[in-house]
């Protein structure tokens, strides 16, 4: 089995050659990797630099919007924490909170 890795903030991505799927990616074949390898042989230095960091670029807006995602999660979490999870001693009852919120007899 041949392994290879990925680059992206410290994150090592492993793939298996023969399979080459990435951990939680996609499927490739071997042939597409090999026409990748193929590709990135044939690069200069310059196009290769330019790959790296158009990589690098996309795998940090990828792990930015999940650490979006988990701030609006985490937001959320505080916000249903501070409702209250009993009953208001307010004398009413569900129907009747039912009334002022939706309106009609609560049905």
């Amino acid at each position: 089995m041949h392994e290879g890795a990925g680059f992206g903030r410290g994150r090592i991505i492993r793939y298996n050659g023969k399979a080459g799927t990435f951990e939680g990616g996609m499927a490739m074949t071997q042939n597409q990797w090999d026409d990748i390898q193929r590709t990135i042989d044939a690069m200069s230095e310059r196009e290769k630099v330019e790959l790296l960091n158009r990589v690098s670029h996309a795998l940090g807006q990828a792990e930015d919007a999940a650490h979006q995602q988990k701030q609006a999660l985490n937001r959320l979490r505080a916000e249903l924490a501070l409702l209250p999870n009993r009953n208001p001693a307010d004398g009413f009852s569900n129907r009747d909170h039912d009334k002022i919120i939706y309106g009609g007899d609560g049905r």
